[in-house]
């Protein structure tokens, strides 16, 4: 589908961090809370407000902390972390923060552990633990995670503006807030996305007309949904509500995707990303020519890495996917049933209700 030019890959803040050795300082850089990508910004109230928050509960005992760092021992072996962050990297590279963010929580509780082995000072070995705990807490805690979004849905409601369609001939915003309500889940729809416009012009890019494009997307929207999580759709000239669904399914694809979707933990992160690795490569996989061949040429002509430009195929990939599972499932399903495998996979997982059980 014709749709943006390739994102930035979104990298950890550079900044420096007091680390665990020094117990005196805040622990706080690579706590995901500020890193440097666009859409944190806009978060900052919520980010400033959990800091305070944790802060106040500092008083978590030392026994609560181990069960945190065991709790991730059992995830990093049980869900193949370490493996699924080297299949990324392998095919990716630096491209994707979040596998560079999970290996570097990987090496904090490996230095936990090197600590112990060790006999370093209690003090440094508290330091470590409290650290790791915190970010078992923010990164890895399923239900932590849940509960989060479940706040955030019970004070703000789940919903998106919808504006900006009256300008389409015969078509208005309520006309397509029925046409999205039809289609999508709720949850799916609104969960990751604060508005959804219509922009009366023409986009282009050297290489295609641009029919819409997920605004606010990143590693900054995988806390809470913030107002820069947009999906704007341009004038094409197929305006029909066909059209303009199939537009916004790949962008919802953008938004819900194992970098910005913001209910799943890490390691859901990196098998979501394996899952969608593993079927762009196989012979029978779901194909179409913008992930197949333009995305290549755009990466071809500015002689980007080669790495980079699979990490943009991932992303299209699956975002053109939810384009078919989402307007006609059962023909995909026949047609594409490995393929439309994954994308009820992570659908399901990302439209049902937090603390609802299965996947």
């Amino acid at each position: 589908m014709n749709v943006e030019g390739a994102p930035k890959p979104e990298t950890p803040d550079a900044g420096g961090e007091p680390r665990p050795e020094d117990p005196a300082r805040e622990l706080s850089r690579r706590d995901f809370l500020n890193i440097a990508v666009g859409g944190l910004a806009a978060g900052a109230a919520f980010q400033i407000g959990g800091r305070r928050a944790e802060a106040a509960a500092d008083a978590e005992s030392p026994e609560y902390q181990t069960a945190n760092v065991e709790r991730m021992r059992d995830i990093v072996a049980r869900e193949r972390v370490r493996e699924n962050i080297q299949f990324a990297k392998d095919r990716f590279g630096d491209a994707e923060g979040v596998v560079s963010n999970a290996a570097m929580n990987l090496l904090d509780l490996d230095s936990f552990t090197a600590a112990e082995r060790a006999r370093k000072p209690p003090d440094t070995i508290a330091a470590h633990q409290r650290f790791v705990s915190r970010q078992y807490e923010k990164l890895w805690d399923i239900p932590r995670i849940e509960e989060r979004i479940r706040k955030r849905e019970a004070e703000e409601g789940l919903s998106a503006a919808v504006e900006g369609f009256g300008a389409i001939r015969g078509f208005s915003d309520a006309h397509m807030q029925n046409l999205l309500a039809s289609r999508f889940h709720r949850r799916w729809l609104y969960g990751n996305v604060s508005a959804i416009r219509y922009i009366d012009r023409e986009e282009h890019t050297p290489h295609y007309q641009v029919a819409g494009r997920a605004e606010g997307r990143g590693m900054g929207s995988m806390f809470l949904k913030h107002e820069r999580q947009t999906i704007e759709l341009f004038r094409t000239r197929d305006q029909r509500p066909a059209e303009l669904l199939r537009a916004t399914a790949h962008e919802l694809g953008h938004h819900q995707d194992w970098t910005t979707a913001n209910r799943l933990g890490l390691h859901e992160r990196l098998q979501f990303l394996r899952d969608v690795g593993e079927r762009l490569e196989a012979p029978d996989r779901y194909l179409t020519h913008y992930v197949e061949t333009a995305v290549p040429r755009e990466f071809q002509e500015k002689r980007g890495d080669p790495r980079d430009m699979r990490h943009r195929q991932a992303r299209e990939y699956w975002a053109t996917v939810m384009e078919r599972y989402s307007l006609d499932p059962e023909e995909f399903r026949r047609s594409h049933p490995k393929d439309h495998a994954v994308a009820e996979r992570w659908y399901r997982r990302l439209a049902r209700a937090p603390g609802e059980p299965g996947r």
